[in-house]
């Protein structure tokens, strides 16, 4: 074997042990982070009436807005807002804070 076959098997075999050794991406299926623009306008979210000054009022007419925390029926796991949820809405909340004064 001459100087160049040698040198070709030998670069042959590193760049075989680099790929071998590179670390494997394994892909995951994680939700979508929320995006930093607005929702584009609903129907829902257009300006209620004022109710008239007369003194009568009209429940059938003003719509209240949705509650923006409110689970997406069209996207189970995401609230009306498109943040992400998970667990019970009306679950216990406790904040532990840890501080040092030195």
């Amino acid at each position: 074997m001459n100087y160049r076959t040698l040198a070709l098997l030998a670069l042959l075999a590193v760049l075989s042990l680099v790929v071998a050794c590179a670390p494997v991406t394994v892909p995951t299926a994680t939700p979508a982070p929320p995006t930093a623009e607005p929702p584009p306008p609903t129907a829902t979210s257009a300006p209620v009436a004022e109710a008239p000054t007369d003194g009568a009022t009209d429940a059938g007419t003003a719509e209240e807005p949705p509650d923006p925390l409110a689970v997406d029926p069209e996207r189970p796991g995401f609230a009306l807002d498109g943040s992400a949820t998970l667990g019970d809405p009306n679950a216990p909340v406790v904040i532990i804070d840890f501080s040092d004064f030195q």
